[in-house]
């Protein structure tokens, strides 16, 4: 003789049914679905001699790399689309000097420079590309000296 079975006991075989079945599917999910399109940094040695460049995020150390004059060296990745806090930090070094600066900041460059951020460094800071003037004309300063 067939036992009925309860409509609690109904739901649980559904939902473990829709969840055997889906589970491959969720697996498969990516989980950089939450990050904006690749956007890639671009920074120019604007100086008269080698620039040592090394940058880092949270996550990533991208390694010391040596610009020479009026050459370039660029990294790519993925922004953090809910968060909108991925930040990616470099120090510069040349002759006797020592800066750093945060080439790409979220908050600031999303908008700013969008998916392509051109930086050129020169003595008196970085200065971001001006897609309106076709020129490197948007300067910042050197971050404060750490304490």
């Amino acid at each position: 003789m067939a036992r009925k079975m309860s409509e609690p006991s109904k739901v649980v075989l559904r939902s473990v049914c829709v969840l055997m079945l889906l589970g491959p599917m969720c697996q498969a999910v990516r989980t950089d679905l939450f990050k904006h399109a690749t956007t890639t940094v671009t920074i120019t040695n604007g100086l008269g001699e080698a620039l040592t460049v090394h940058c880092k995020s949270k996550d990533d150390d991208l390694g010391v790399q040596v610009i020479n004059p009026n050459l370039n060296w660029s990294f790519s990745f993925r922004p953090n689309a809910i968060f909108l806090n991925t930040l990616f930090f470099c120090s510069f070094a040349w002759s006797n000097q020592q800066h750093s600066f945060d080439i790409y900041d979220e908050e600031r460059d999303l908008r700013g420079c969008g998916k392509l951020c051109l930086w050129s460094i020169l003595p008196v800071g970085p200065t971001q590309y001006n897609d309106e003037s076709k020129k490197y004309d948007i300067f910042y300063p050197w971050n404060p000296p750490a304490l």
